[in-house]
């Protein structure tokens, strides 16, 4: 999962760049082969196990001596003094309540690049040289702001921004 996570880190920061400058494996041509690698995570993905696993990190974590264990991992989950392993399990299901399932967030990149894709399919059939209209400037950072209208709405929006607003100015 910490790969997965750290690949679509890159790959939005790839995605800043145009398409010839990107690494290869984030270019355009790459995404079909992309969004298949986070389809099967998503089949392989089990809760359950992904629960139990934590599970045990936290047990083996929490038998390491204070000297050894991470202050700011501690803090965040209220690991001080005596710790109950029921409350500890209950206290992870809050943490994942608002980052949603692997099923989840595949559905809105979905979503994104749906939207994306039809951006770049616009500044594609713009002839060679000629700078970006003023539409596509503006889509351009509405895609940009409903990406945290989907993933971080405690950061909020300049403006309104949804799926069909994006549409309306890309025409």
């Amino acid at each position: 999962m910490l790969s997965t996570a750290q690949r679509l880190y890159r790959l939005a920061k790839e995605r800043q760049k145009p398409n010839a400058q990107r690494d290869p494996g984030y270019q355009e041509r790459d995404m079909t082969f992309f969004r298949q690698g986070l389809q099967a995570l998503d089949r392989r993905y089990d809760p359950a196990v992904d629960k139990a696993e934590w599970m045990l990190f936290l047990d083996q974590y929490l038998d390491q001596p204070a000297s050894e264990r991470v202050a700011v991992l501690d803090n965040a989950l209220g690991l001080t003094g005596t710790v109950d392993r029921a409350a500890l399990s209950q206290r992870r299901e809050k943490l994942l309540e608002g980052g949603g399932s692997v099923g989840r967030d595949r559905q809105l990149m979905d979503r994104i690049a749906d939207l994306q894709d039809a951006w770049l399919h616009q500044v594609e059939a713009l002839p060679e040289g000629r700078p970006l209209p003023e539409r596509l400037r503006q889509a351009r950072w509405m895609l940009e702001e409903y990406r945290i209208s989907l993933w971080a709405q405690q950061l909020g929006t300049a403006h309104p921004v949804s799926d069909q607003r994006i549409r309306k100015v890309l025409g």
